[in-house]
């Protein structure tokens, strides 16, 4: 469920990256203005190197945030799974009431549980959000949402893992 946190978290440093650059290549920067060098390499600049560096950093980077963007979709059930990690709670405690509870409620539909245990399900996420403790069937659900894949890439290594257990011999 905190999958597409993470993936989150990596878009954003790939975009802050574009605008801003990082210790290594702050601490190139630094070198090169004190002395034109670095790691006692002469560097030798044109000039237009500078434009065309930045040029292609900023498209190297943001061909890795789409390469991100197009192996991860967030689907709807991994959107509505986020309800279910507390960095995405409001901290506002009116607004932490209702929040999520559409998103459960979809996960439930989507899982195909039954209307009691829905109700279950959507009881035990208010405490959840009140208590950080979990019941047995928001449990359930969670352990559901675990063990779904979040792209193709954990499929196919659980194939390849698969075939190498059993082979043709």
């Amino acid at each position: 469920m905190s999958a597409m946190v993470h993936i989150d978290s990596a878009k954003e440093q790939l975009l802050a990256l574009k605008v801003q650059p990082d210790k290594t290549l702050a601490k190139f920067w630094r070198s090169y203005d004190n002395d034109g060098k670095f790691k006692d390499d002469d560097i030798v600049q044109t000039d237009n190197d500078l434009q065309k560096f930045s040029s292609f950093r900023a498209q190297f980077l943001q061909a890795l945030y789409d390469n991100l963007c197009q192996r991860f979709p967030c689907t709807d059930v991994l959107s509505a799974a986020r309800a279910l990690c507390p960095q995405s709670w409001p901290s506002d405690v009116l607004e932490r009431a209702l929040f999520g509870q559409s998103d459960i409620a979809f996960l439930c539909k989507a899982f195909l549980l039954d209307s009691d245990l829905c109700a279950d399900v959507m009881l035990q996420f208010t405490i959840y959000k009140r208590q950080g403790i979990p019941g047995a069937q928001l449990s359930k659900l969670v352990k559901l949402l675990e063990v779904l894949p979040i792209s193709l890439a954990e499929c196919e290594c659980g194939f390849s893992q698969m075939n190498l257990y059993h082979t043709a011999a």
